[in-house]
């Protein structure tokens, strides 16, 4: 298990980050798709609905790494990554 926590940043990471999406993108040829889940979604949200989505992301993320933990029958190392950046610049009514 591998976690950087929330505060983590350097070049390596970003670098680390940029090899994991690459991973992402040859998994869909490498592995058939029961094998792997990847899916997306373009929202529209305020500051404060991008603010819960990052809390909620954090919280599966503890959630994930207490049952990778707590699994004593792992025969197989994964990977999943979460992404949310922006798409557009801000919209500010007139």
């Amino acid at each position: 298990m591998i976690s950087t926590g929330y505060e983590a940043q350097a070049l390596a990471l970003g670098n680390f980050a940029i090899n994991t999406m690459d991973l992402a993108k040859e998994a869909i040829d490498r592995f058939p798709k029961k094998e792997r889940n990847l899916s997306w979604m373009t929202l529209n949200v305020s500051e404060q609905g991008f603010n819960e989505i990052q809390e909620n992301l954090r919280a599966f993320r503890r959630q994930s790494l207490e049952i990778a933990k707590n699994d004593n029958k792992a025969h197989r190392v994964y990977q999943y990554n979460f992404q949310i950046f922006p798409m557009s610049k801000p919209y500010i009514k007139k």
